[in-house]
């Protein structure tokens, strides 16, 4: 299943930790607590359990969008996703 949607075109700003600098969001880690990427959840697969796996890649798109308005491309990305 994160094989299949890790594919997907819309996937891709998803796929590694948001980089505050290289991603042009400085005030990332002040808006978002928790921050999760379809990366991390792979490393974490192994270690977790299926209702952990389902929360982070929840986590993944709702911290996409609380961070990012309905009108960004990333916020769309995250619903679509």
């Amino acid at each position: 299943m994160l094989r299949r949607l890790s594919s997907r075109l819309d996937a891709a700003p998803f796929l590694e930790p948001v980089d505050p600098v290289r991603d042009g969001c400085p005030d990332y880690f002040q808006v978002i607590a928790r921050p999760m990427d379809l990366g991390t959840v792979q490393t974490k697969l192994r270690d977790a359990g299926l209702h952990d796996f389902f929360a982070d890649i929840k986590l993944v798109f709702d911290n996409a969008m609380c961070y990012n308005p309905p009108s960004h491309s990333i916020h769309r990305q995250a619903r679509r996703l």
